[in-house]
């Protein structure tokens, strides 16, 4: 299995999640992801306040050996705790499959953990 390139974390009051790996996607794949949360209005019932993603690119150029490789690193702020247990993580929680926000869920959840959003 591929080292993650893709990195989720939460930032809310008295709680921050360090950055969880979420897999590893192509170079294709992260920039649609960032694109789409870029270009996303977070509608008003949504428990996420704001959503950042950074896309990355690094490059090391050396005599016989060159590398390339970009991450994608997505920051959730919900407004309020999640509403399955009061001390839960949000992006605990999106990472686990038992996010219960329609936006969240459509947004990420099914784009990074298909098999745990199935029917949703």
């Amino acid at each position: 299995m591929k080292k993650s390139n893709v990195f989720l974390t939460s930032d809310q009051l008295y709680t921050y999640t360090s950055q969880r790996g979420c897999g590893n996607l192509t170079p294709d794949e992260m920039n649609d992801l960032y694109q789409s949360i870029k270009n996303s209005n977070i509608p008003s019932k949504s428990c996420a306040s704001s959503i950042y993603a950074e896309l990355k690119q690094t490059s090391c150029s050396a005599p016989k050996f060159e590398r390339s490789s970009s991450h994608l690193t997505i920051t959730i702020n919900p407004k309020k705790q999640c509403g399955i247990r009061k001390d839960t993580r949000c992006a605990d929680c999106i990472i686990s499959g038992k996010c219960t926000d329609e936006f969240v869920i459509n947004l990420i959840g099914k784009k990074l953990f298909a098999n745990k959003y199935q029917g949703k």
